[in-house]
Protein backbone atom coordinates (compact mmCIF):
# COMPACT_ATOMS: atom_id res chain seq x y z
CA UNK A 1 0.00 0.00 0.00
CA UNK A 2 1.11 2.85 -1.05
CA UNK A 3 1.09 6.17 1.55
CA UNK A 4 2.22 9.79 1.03
CA UNK A 5 4.86 11.61 2.83
CA UNK A 6 2.51 13.48 4.64
CA UNK A 7 0.29 10.67 5.42
CA UNK A 8 3.14 8.87 7.16
CA UNK A 9 4.41 12.32 9.05
CA UNK A 10 0.54 12.12 10.70
CA UNK A 11 1.05 8.39 11.36
CA UNK A 12 3.98 8.79 12.73
CA UNK A 13 2.74 11.80 14.82
CA UNK A 14 -0.37 10.20 15.77
CA UNK A 15 1.92 7.09 17.36
CA UNK A 16 4.12 9.32 18.81
CA UNK A 17 1.34 10.94 20.95
CA UNK A 18 -0.19 7.67 21.73
CA UNK A 19 3.41 6.57 22.82
CA UNK A 20 3.68 9.51 24.87
CA UNK A 21 0.43 9.91 26.69
CA UNK A 22 0.64 5.95 27.63
CA UNK A 23 4.37 6.54 29.21
CA UNK A 24 2.97 9.25 31.24
CA UNK A 25 0.15 7.23 32.35
CA UNK A 26 2.33 4.71 33.30
CA UNK A 27 4.84 7.11 35.11
CA UNK A 28 1.73 8.38 36.89
CA UNK A 29 0.76 5.30 37.99
CA UNK A 30 4.53 4.21 39.23
CA UNK A 31 4.65 7.39 40.99
CA UNK A 32 1.12 6.55 42.82
CA UNK A 33 1.46 2.91 43.48
CA UNK A 34 2.76 3.32 47.39
CA UNK A 35 0.12 5.56 48.44
CA UNK A 36 -2.92 4.49 46.08
CA UNK A 37 -2.39 0.80 45.76
CA UNK A 38 -5.69 0.46 44.32
CA UNK A 39 -5.08 2.04 41.02
CA UNK A 40 -1.89 0.64 40.76
CA UNK A 41 -3.37 -3.00 40.76
CA UNK A 42 -6.35 -2.28 38.71
CA UNK A 43 -3.87 -0.85 35.80
CA UNK A 44 -2.56 -4.19 36.42
CA UNK A 45 -5.56 -6.14 35.93
CA UNK A 46 -7.07 -4.39 33.02
CA UNK A 47 -3.78 -5.19 31.05
CA UNK A 48 -2.86 -8.49 31.96
CA UNK A 49 -7.12 -9.95 32.11
CA UNK A 50 -7.56 -10.94 28.32
CA UNK A 51 -10.97 -12.04 27.21
CA UNK A 52 -10.60 -14.58 24.30
CA UNK A 53 -13.77 -15.56 22.28
CA UNK A 54 -13.88 -18.82 21.03
CA UNK A 55 -14.49 -19.31 17.25
CA UNK A 56 -17.25 -21.50 15.63
CA UNK A 57 -16.42 -24.84 15.86
CA UNK A 58 -16.70 -27.27 12.80
CA UNK A 59 -16.80 -31.28 13.20
CA UNK A 60 -18.59 -34.65 11.82
CA UNK A 61 -20.85 -35.69 14.08
CA UNK A 62 -21.29 -39.67 14.83
CA UNK A 63 -23.12 -39.73 11.61
CA UNK A 64 -21.02 -38.18 9.51
CA UNK A 65 -22.73 -34.90 9.54
CA UNK A 66 -20.96 -31.45 9.48
CA UNK A 67 -21.95 -29.90 12.43
CA UNK A 68 -21.52 -25.93 12.79
CA UNK A 69 -21.02 -25.13 17.15
CA UNK A 70 -21.93 -21.34 16.90
CA UNK A 71 -23.40 -20.71 20.64
CA UNK A 72 -21.37 -20.58 23.71
CA UNK A 73 -23.67 -23.83 24.92
CA UNK A 74 -23.03 -25.90 21.90
CA UNK A 75 -19.40 -25.41 22.02
CA UNK A 76 -19.06 -26.22 25.25
CA UNK A 77 -21.31 -29.43 24.51
CA UNK A 78 -18.92 -30.07 21.60
CA UNK A 79 -15.75 -29.30 24.03
CA UNK A 80 -16.93 -31.97 26.02
CA UNK A 81 -17.97 -34.29 23.95
CA UNK A 82 -14.42 -33.92 22.53
CA UNK A 83 -12.38 -34.09 25.07
CA UNK A 84 -14.19 -37.00 26.62
CA UNK A 85 -13.79 -39.51 23.61
CA UNK A 86 -10.58 -38.33 23.39
CA UNK A 87 -10.06 -39.30 27.54
CA UNK A 88 -10.59 -43.17 26.94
Amino acid sequence: MLYSKSTKKIRDKVKQTAVSILKHEQEKISVECKSNPKKYWNYINKKTHNKVNIGDLKWEDDSGKVVIAESNKDKALALENFYRASAY
